[in-house]
């Protein structure tokens, strides 16, 4: 009986990741920091200047100047507080017959405030590209796979290869790719007279520098033994874009490279990217997202960890997003290479 929802519900760590991420988004963490600070001010104000004080001030500087490699705007607010500390703290070690008033003390952080803020909005304007959500990085990971295929087939004139069981040591059509996603010395070191679990393939699994493969929504991207699983898989059928034993032909594909997916993402079905397995339309059930028979896994031939369905690329390189609704009928459809069908690609 399939029990357990995929994506499955969020774990109690993961939810305060998230409402963390919502707390730090929202600003919340600058009103703390803008009221410790401002607190921690106003007392030294009224304590006499030491030199401890300078290297306080000072540390609040480099912290917010990039050590603790802060992304948001507690940056120049670190930088803001940390120069109003030196500055009130240098005019009451030269003035001790003046001192600050809270009032002058508060006027002075504004004035400093706004001109560190300028600066590093200026900055930011200039010189920083937007970070990319999950969901576009997983994308821009298809794109790469994608070209990687078109690619191979360009070299070999011919499309990689499913695992096929009467090979004595079936390798993944990943593994295959590993040259044509800039990484061929990882691929060197790949023994293609082992298993894939092998304990020197299975170091192979562990290697970071294969991140093309994993989709950075996946909460849990190691197994036990910290291979890391694939988020994406081939559709693995007598009719599918690529198949077992030999290397397609594009031209084989009559359906057309636009209306077949090439690989999609198979989170759910818990790979290990060196791993010889795919999902196999003879044994797994044609939805995307469809629970499965314990937590993180999903019995569908399509699952990730996106909200509301799974991304896939065509034959033609092209990425799309398919919902979790999509009709079982209009999905195997696209997923075959030389059924026939007239096929309507769902929109986004």
């Amino acid at each position: 009986m399939n029990e357990f929802p995929f994506p499955p519900p969020e774990s109690l760590g993961h939810l305060i990741e998230r409402l963390y991420a919502w707390f730090t988004a929202s600003g919340g963490h600058l009103v703390v920091i803008f009221v410790a600070l401002l607190a921690l001010l106003l007392w030294q104000n009224r304590r006499p200047v030491t030199p401890s004080q300078f290297i306080l001030w000072t540390a609040v500087i480099l912290m917010g100047a990039g050590i603790l490699e802060l992304n948001s705007l507690a940056q120049p607010l670190l930088i803001a507080m940390g120069l109003t500390g030196v500055a009130c703290t240098t005019w009451r070690r030269l003035r001790a017959d003046h001192p600050l008033s809270s009032i002058q003390t508060i006027g002075g952080l504004m004035m400093i405030s706004c001109i560190t803020f300028l600066t590093w909005a200026f900055h930011s304007v200039v010189s920083e590209a937007p970070t990319p959500s999950r969901r576009s990085v997983c994308k821009n990971n298809l794109k790469q796979i994608g070209l990687a295929l078109h690619n191979y087939e360009f070299r070999y004139r011919h499309l990689p290869a499913l695992a096929s069981n009467e090979m004595t040591h079936p390798r993944s059509w990943r593994v295959e790719l590993l040259p044509f996603i800039d990484h061929e010395p990882l691929r060197r070191r790949y023994r293609d007279d082992e298993d894939w679990n092998s304990p020197a393939n299975t170091e192979i699994a562990r290697e970071t520098t294969a991140r093309v493969y994993s989709c950075p929504s996946n909460p849990q991207p190691t197994d036990a033994e910290r291979r890391f699983y694939s988020a994406y898989v081939a559709p693995d059928g007598p009719d599918t874009f690529l198949i077992r034993g030999r290397g397609r032909h594009m031209q084989e594909v009559f359906d057309g490279t636009s209306y077949t997916i090439a690989v999609m993402e198979g989170c759910g079905l818990e790979i290990v990217w060196t791993e010889p397995r795919d999902a196999d339309l003879n044994e797994v059930p044609i939805g995307i997202n469809l629970p499965g028979n314990e937590p993180g896994r999903s019995n569908g031939v399509m699952s990730s960890y996106h909200s509301g369905g799974a991304q896939y690329v065509m034959g033609d390189g092209a990425v799309r997003f398919l919902s979790s609704n999509t009709d079982p009928a209009v999905l195997k459809a696209l997923l075959t290479a030389t059924g026939g069908e007239t096929v309507d690609i769902p929109g986004p």
